[in-house]
């Protein structure tokens, strides 16, 4: 049986919860944070995600952001580290979920997380996690997935040899070969 990491930065054993809160620093980078996937297999898929980079407000008045950063982590144990690298597209403030099975609240979002990030480390494989929506089909990456990073990680390339889609039907072992692109780098703070 395959094991399929799905989104969780409170603590590993919460999946498919969407990230607690985070508080940035800094203010809105111009420009879009932009990724592009195109998922092959027995059900292939292709679609685009973009937003305008910068910080977002919840209702509660909580802080999260649109586009990447580099996460310091209050709890520093495996796998999380000092730092982790994220990216958010389309993200609601932890409004919106992402729930294996379930239909997504919204047609397009992307939330990536590197564990245990440093700087000058290019490739990331087993300390990672990726879901996202593309077409209003929710995708999960499996064990097999590698993050390689340029520009300091403003730009990347993700590939993965065992995608699970999660919605609308339960599709296995499907190939995931995806770039991200941001204009601004965020650093901040974690809750956790």
């Amino acid at each position: 049986m395959r094991i399929y990491r799905v989104l969780s930065i409170a603590a590993i054993g919460l999946t498919g919860l969407a990230p607690a809160h985070i508080y940035a620093q800094g203010s809105s980078g111009p420009g879009t944070v932009a990724f592009q996937a195109t998922v092959a297999g027995l059900t292939p898929d292709r679609g685009a995600v973009s937003a305008p980079q910068g910080m977002v407000t919840d209702l509660t008045g909580e802080t999260d952001f649109n586009g990447c950063a580099i996460v310091k982590n209050k709890v520093t144990q495996p796998p999380f580290g000092a730092y982790r690298f994220d990216i958010h597209i389309n993200y609601m403030s932890g409004i919106n979920m992402m729930l294996e099975g379930l239909r997504p609240h919204v047609q397009q979002e992307v939330e990536l997380e590197v564990y245990d990030y440093r700087a000058g480390v290019l490739n990331y494989g087993a300390k990672l996690s990726l879901a996202f929506v593309i077409g209003g089909h929710l995708y999960f990456t499996g064990t097999h997935t590698t993050v390689t990073m340029r520009n300091g990680g403003l730009d990347g390339i993700i590939r993965s040899q065992d995608v699970l889609r999660s919605y609308p039907t339960h599709v296995v072992d499907l190939k995931l070969q995806a770039s991200w692109h941001c204009a601004t780098m965020f650093h901040v703070q974690g809750k956790v």
